[in-house]
């Protein structure tokens, strides 16, 4: 069966049994789904992050190798600044919170979330981009 994708996802989590539900999930609701590396660190991450030209980033903030966050404020900086994030954490105190809102993130969800609300958040977000990118300057 040769799928047809109407968005790329990035997806970026630690935890290879969440990694392997959320991509299956996601192409099966028909994203293509790109599962970056989870070391920050490493050079492949971002020529990977412009080889497949994402629609979004789906972003784990907490990993042992670098805190999420950096890495966001990284993007941030980088020629990808414009994408989308959805970040997810076990956890999320208010001032990580305003941290995220200080980064353009305007969707986080907790762990454990349901499925359909990270489809429904992703379904917001790209919905809400292409309204803002199609919109007419005045």
């Amino acid at each position: 069966m040769n799928m047809q994708y109407q968005h790329r996802i990035a997806l970026v989590e630690e935890n290879k049994t969440t990694r392997l539900l959320l991509k299956d999930f996601l192409e099966l609701s028909g994203y293509q789904v790109f599962c970056l590396p989870t070391d920050w660190l490493a050079s492949s991450v971002w020529p990977k992050l412009a080889a497949i030209a994402p629609d979004l980033i789906v972003l784990d903030l907490q990993h042992p190798s670098m805190a999420g966050l950096l890495w966001l404020r990284r993007l941030r900086l980088s020629p990808w600044h414009h994408l989308p994030v959805i970040a997810t954490s076990v956890a999320l105190s208010r001032q990580t919170q305003t941290l995220l809102h200080t980064q353009n993130v305007h969707c986080y969800l907790v762990k454990p979330f349901c499925l359909e609300s990270l489809k429904q958040s992703i379904d917001g977000q790209l919905t809400a981009r292409a309204y803002s990118v199609c919109q007419p300057t005045r």
